[in-house]
């Protein structure tokens, strides 16, 4: 499929599918770096790899982002190398840029609740109470 073909369809398929993308993360994170004290341990390179259109044309990579792990985390893959090795001066625009952190999990889950589509899914997000909500839409736009 073409990323222009259905696109609405496919934004709300993104939403679905990087929900549990995220859930999986932070249960791998909790599990290896907080109960087993696994310091160094990353869990698929913690998603920070994955490559936004029209670099990345693998429809299965723009469905499964990296969102819920970006509204988490204080990396911004597009400028930190300490936290995407496959980060170069030549690629950066290749990742999501990132300016959107600190979210809890329950508050994410919150913004998924009532959520019809990808679009409602970052309104929801944006009126949750965070420094850095006011670049959600920045995130969002991202991937569409």
């Amino acid at each position: 499929m073409a990323h222009n073909q259905n696109q609405s369809g496919l934004q709300d398929l993104t939403g679905l599918l990087s929900w549990p993308n995220g859930v999986e993360w932070m249960f791998a994170m909790a599990r290896y770096r907080d109960k087993f004290g696994d310091t160094g341990y990353e869990y698929e390179h913690n998603f920070q790899n994955l490559r936004i259109f029209p670099h990345q044309r693998d429809e299965l990579h723009l469905t499964y982002t990296s969102l819920v792990i970006d509204m988490v985390d204080d990396c911004n893959q597009s400028v930190e190398s300490t936290c995407n090795p496959f980060l170069s001066l030549t690629n950066s625009n290749e990742f999501p840029n990132d300016n959107v952190e600190n979210y809890l999990i329950h508050e994410i889950e919150q913004g998924l609740n009532g959520a019809k589509s990808w679009r409602h899914w970052r309104d929801n997000m944006e009126s949750i109470s965070n420094t850095t909500s006011g670049n959600i839409d920045e995130l969002f736009a991202n991937w569409y």
